[in-house]
């Protein structure tokens, strides 16, 4: 990854792919909004996402987006354990 990208920038870049994924999980466009929003403060805040190759980025942000998205449906989510 350059360290010279602007890390607000390439988090710009994100804003759709996080959209998307948590628009995927919630299927409600106003949770999703605000799932979307939560997860980019917390990629912003993550050192690790900063340090990703591109290859990479997609299945990170997908697995930062579940506990967010899993919050704001409880108690519809869970999983199963049998």
């Amino acid at each position: 990854m350059d360290t010279k990208i602007n890390p607000v920038h390439r988090l710009r870049s994100f804003e759709p792919v996080c959209y998307t994924i948590c628009l995927h999980l919630l299927l409600e466009e106003q949770k999703a909004l605000l799932a979307a929003e939560r997860l980019l403060i917390a990629l912003y805040q993550d050192e690790r996402f900063r340090q990703l190759e591109e290859k990479e980025i997609d299945r990170y942000i997908l697995r930062k987006a579940w506990p967010i998205c899993c919050e704001m449906t409880e108690p519809e989510c869970y999983m199963k354990t049998s």
